[in-house]
Parts: structure tokens; C-alpha cells; sequence
């Protein structure tokens, strides 16, 4: 009987550490930025992981801007010019892919993204100059940059999400 409970309590301690891994680092840690990020993140998972044929949730930036110049489309705060160029930025600073999540077809505004997100890399010396570029572009702005949490992705909204509500705002009418 006692060696049953002890095999039984080794199994199941033995299946929580496996659950658990309490060796392995966190994701996120407890600071308000790290709970951003995680909200973030879990946002932006759920666009690109989310499917309808009659509308996208996210479209690589490059395509989404094209090559020909659109005169008057704004992305936020950003005109096709400046989206282009910091697309460019973030790119040669060593993001794995650009992308603008939760896109709004509309016949009169056309498609409308939520925000603009850069994926960033696993290694931390290549992740420094990705959070330089988006952050020399948020500051002017007027926003304050991100810090490195080891979050996936930098995210950057232009009015239809923000990390600190309760909604999730996934696909604003």
C-alpha cells in the first residue's frame, strides 16, 4: 500500500514537472509590459491563425501596399510612402515578416487594417535593432517604445485595437 502511493505521487509530480516545466524560461514575465505584450501577442495570434473567405485577417505588408504610390491612403498615422518605408526599415533591421492584421473590406474606405505588426527573431542580439527601428518610429510618433519581454511581435495600432481593453476588438464594425 505504501509503495503504491509512492509510485502514485512520483507519477503524478513526475507528469506536473513535464506539464509544468518549471525549468524553462517564461515567455513573459509579470511587469505591465510583459502582460501587454502577452495580450499582444495573443492577439495577433489569433488574426493570423483566424480564416473567412470573404474577408482577410492579415496580409504580408509588402503585398498589401503594393508597388504603385496610393496618394491620400493613410494607415493611421502613417501615409503609403511612410507604411512603405518603415515596412523597408523593419525589414533590413532583421524582422521575419511585416504584416497588417485584421484588414476591414469596405466598399466605401476600401480595406482598412486594424494595425501594422513586424515578427520579430528568436535571438536577442537580433532582435536589438528591430525594436530600434520601430521604436525611432513610434517616438516620433510621440509614443513610448516597447521594451524586449520576449514577446513574438511589435505591434502597432491605429485606432481600432489597444493591448489595455477588454475587448479584443477582433474585427471592428
Amino acid at each position: 500500500m505504501k509503495k503504491g502511493l509512492i509510485v502514485l505521487l512520483v507519477i503524478v509530480g513526475g507528469g506536473y514537472l513535464l506539464w509544468a516545466q518549471p525549468w524553462k524560461a517564461k515567455r513573459y514575465n509579470d511587469t505591465p509590459e510583459g502582460k501587454e505584450a502577452k495580450r499582444i501577442d495573443e492577439h495577433v495570434q489569433q488574426a493570423i491563425e483566424w480564416r473567412d473567405s470573404s474577408q482577410a485577417s492579415w496580409w504580408p505588408a509588402r503585398d498589401f501596399l503594393g508597388t504603385k504610390q496610393e496618394k491620400g491612403r493613410y494607415y493611421g498615422d502613417l501615409g503609403w510612402l511612410e507604411a512603405r518605408n518603415f515596412t523597408e526599415d523593419l525589414f533590413k533591421a532583421g524582422a521575419t515578416g511585416v504584416y497588417f492584421i485584421n484588414i476591414r473590406r469596405s466598399v466605401r474606405t476600401g480595406d482598412a487594417p486594424e494595425g501594422m505588426v513586424a515578427v520579430l527573431p528568436d535571438t536577442p542580439a537580433a532582435r536589438a535593432p528591430v525594436f530600434a527601428a520601430f521604436g525611432k518610429k513610434v517616438a516620433a510618433q510621440g509614443h513610448s517604445a516597447p521594451k524586449d519581454v520576449n514577446q513574438k511581435y511589435l505591434y502597432m495600432g491605429f485606432g481600432g485595437w489597444t493591448p489595455t481593453t477588454d475587448e479584443p476588438g477582433f474585427l471592428p464594425s
